[in-house]
C-alpha cells in the first residue's frame, strides 16, 4: 500500500479513514476515459457498512464519494461494466502507476493519480441544525 502514499490528494482519504484504502467493497458509479485520462468516481457505501461493523466512528458517514483522476494512462482495458470493487491494487514501477481491479477487468498504466473530488455525507446533524428550527419556527410564528 505504499504507493499510495505518492496519489496526490490522499491525505483527504486519509483524513476520513485514518489510512490509505483498497476501496474493498466500494462501488465504481462512472468511469470515463478521453483516450488520455481516466476519471473514477467511487461510492464508499459499501465500504463504509462494513467498517462500521468493526469500527463505531464509521456510523457517523452516510455516505464517501471519491472522485480520482488518472493521467497520461496507457493501455487501457475495462472488460464489461463495472460496479463493486473487490480492490483497487496500485503498483509502481520506475514511477509508472499499474492500476488493476480485477473485479471489472480494469487495467491500465498511468503516470499520475489524484484524487480530484471528495464529498462527505454524515448522519449528524448540522451543528446550528436546533438554532435553525427555532428561528424557522419564530419567523413563522403570528408575533
Amino acid at each position: 500500500m505504499n504507493c499510495w502514499n505518492d496519489v496526490v490528494g490522499i491525505s483527504e482519504v486519509t483524513k476520513l479513514f485514518g489510512e490509505p484504502i483498497s476501496f474493498h467493497d466500494a462501488e465504481v458509479v462512472d468511469v470515463k476515459y478521453d483516450g488520455s485520462d481516466c476519471y473514477l468516481q467511487i461510492d464508499c457505501r459499501g465500504l463504509i457498512r462494513t467498517r462500521e461493523v468493526f469500527d463505531e466512528r464509521y456510523k457517523m458517514f452516510q455516505n464517501v464519494i471519491i472522485e480520482m483522476k488518472f493521467s497520461d494512462v496507457d493501455k487501457f482495458q475495462i472488460d464489461g461494466g463495472y460496479g463493486d470493487i473487490d480492490e483497487l491494487y496500485l503498483d509502481e514501477v520506475d514511477n509508472i502507476f499499474i492500476v488493476t481491479m480485477k473485479s471489472c477487468g480494469l487495467t491500465f498504466r498511468c503516470n499520475q493519480i489524484t484524487i480530484t473530488k471528495v464529498t462527505v455525507k454524515t448522519n449528524q446533524p448540522h451543528p446550528n441544525a436546533a438554532h435553525n428550527r427555532l428561528l424557522d419556527a419564530y419567523l413563522k410564528s403570528d408575533l
